[in-house]
């Protein structure tokens, strides 16, 4: 059975670094903002893109029965909705979600203004998401 770990965080906080320590395929919408030489350039209108591309490759994993990690800010419910519907669509998939409260400064040089924005936008995971799935903070 194919297990899906959503890892959730600030810019900075050790997404990345802890999805590269989880079994399984890691993707971010980061990763489409690399060239095959691992230059990252951030482009802001094809954000949607980036994370449609993450999505589906996620599922993709899911469907060929790997584990799989998908590490994103998901600051807000709404953006691991799709995440969390899959489990309507692939019956056989348990899911995990890691919480990342750590700060260890942000590689992609997000600017201040932009990180205090998405603090101030962050939701916690009400208690039916605790109830309904595996959820882990890291502090």
């Amino acid at each position: 059975m194919p297990k899906l770990t959503l890892v959730r965080g600030l810019p900075g906080s050790g997404k990345s670094t802890y999805a590269q320590t989880v079994s399984g395929i890691h993707f971010e919408a980061d990763q489409f903002f690399e060239d095959l030489k691992g230059n990252y350039e951030y482009d802001i209108n094809l954000i949607g893109v980036a994370h449609d591309w993450c999505y589906s490759n996620a599922i993709r994993a899911l469907r060929c029965g790997y584990d799989c990690v998908v590490s994103n800010t998901f600051t807000k419910f709404w953006e691991l909705e799709r995440y969390l519907a899959i489990l309507t669509l692939l019956e056989d998939v348990t899911i995990e979600i890691v919480e990342m409260r750590t700060q260890y400064g942000n590689i992609h040089g997000v600017p201040e203004d932009k990180l205090k924005q998405m603090a101030a936008r962050w939701e916690d995971l009400d208690t039916d998401i605790h109830a309904r799935f595996d959820v882990k903070v890291i502090k």
